[in-house]
């Protein structure tokens, strides 16, 4: 293998790498010691994909390095990397960039029913999301108790084989009462 003389690029960034690694090393302080530098690597790498972007760009990075080494650590904590693309279609997307919580659904919630949970849809009005919380656990309440089970453990995301499995009743069965469930929530909203 033959060694070739860096470029006036490569110059350029060489210039910047350790302050790049130091930057690094402090912001993934927390992390363990082999996960720390698999962290420092992925920074030394989009720091240099980086690098070239600005500077065919007509940027210099070199003349701020402090600047270039905390945006290129903070893409990096938040998931950029050169070789591995995040999705936002991907489940843990929202989770991974802060938007989103994990909570159990097996006990209350902190504020009070579980159901509230369980609401698919967290950008609705206040006012809805109010209706919902008082409408929920009367028509829970107006269900006799396989159904009400059912109902529960639907709405908690299990399927239709857990359910099954945990009333006693076939895939089909369920499967026919989630159609009943869906119709007697319009029919008790019909109500109003």
């Amino acid at each position: 293998m033959t060694e070739h003389a860096p470029t006036h690029a490569h110059a350029a960034f060489l210039s910047l790498l350790p302050r790049l690694r130091t930057h690094a090393r402090v912001r993934f302080r927390h992390l363990n010691w082999s996960d720390r530098e698999e962290a420092v690597a992925d920074t030394v790498a989009y720091g240099f994909a980086s690098f070239l972007r600005l500077t065919a760009r007509g940027k210099h990075p070199a003349a701020f390095p402090a600047v270039f080494a905390h945006f290129v650590a903070r893409a990096v904590a938040n998931g950029r990397s050169v070789v591995r693309r995040l999705s936002a279609r991907d489940v843990t997307a929202g989770y991974r960039k802060g938007r989103a919580a994990v909570h159990r659904l097996e006990g209350p919630a902190p504020g009070g029913g579980w159901w509230r949970d369980a609401a698919p849809d967290r950008r609705g009005r206040v006012a809805d999301q109010a209706a919902f919380n008082l409408d929920f656990p009367a028509w829970l309440a107006t269900l006799p108790a396989v159904k009400r089970t059912v109902a529960e453990l639907l709405a908690r995301g299990h399927g239709t084989g857990e359910a099954a499995g945990a009333t006693g009743l076939s895939a089909g069965r369920v499967s026919q009462l989630r159609r009943e469930l869906a119709d007697s929530w319009v029919d008790f909203h019909a109500g109003f």
